[in-house]
């Protein structure tokens, strides 16, 4: 060995002893701890960052997109609630027209059994105070419904309007 001071290589044989004792003692720690020792080469490293700004991005945009769709829900549950009330208002509507029709075959009723003269009878005396009692119901926001539920109302009703053809 020329040129190469003694100690140097003392010291140098030392150093390199004692990074491979640290070495052994990591080792046996990681041994014991059941870790394994890893190596990675810095292409390996590149990607893996690459591919965890992949994911953020990903995650950003699954994000954005769960936000976009929350608030496409809400505005669409909104949308059913004005639906649902306008549904309602037109059923209210459907409701009070289909008792103007009843009332009004009632009435027409009543009206071709005064033109042929059966006026007199007692059947229209009732007829037409029923259909009094509707208009004044209909006015206080009341719908005559018919009278499905009411099956001795209804048998009534259909002999008044039988006799009174």
């Amino acid at each position: 060995m020329i040129g190469t001071d003694p100690s140097f290589m003392a010291g140098y044989i030392a150093g390199e002893s004692d990074a491979r004792s640290t070495k052994i003692m990591s080792n046996i720690a990681l041994a014991f701890t059941g870790q394994d020792v890893v190596e990675i080469t810095r292409r390996d490293l590149d990607e893996l960052y690459a591919r965890l700004n992949e994911a953020e991005a990903t995650a950003a945009n699954n994000f954005r997109s769960g936000r976009d769709w929350r608030t496409l829900a809400k505005n669409l549950e909104q949308d059913v609630a004005t639906l649902k009330s306008r549904l309602h208002e037109m059923s209210s509507v459907t409701r009070e027209r289909d008792a103007l029709l009843k009332f009004l075959d009632i009435g027409g009723h009543l009206l071709h059994t005064h033109r042929v003269g059966k006026a007199d009878r007692p059947e229209f005396a009732e007829l037409r105070d029923f259909a009094l009692d509707i208009a004044y119901k209909h006015l206080k926001g009341e719908f005559f419904e018919g009278l499905g539920d009411q099956p001795k109302k209804l048998a009534w009703f259909k002999r008044l309007w039988n006799a009174l053809r």
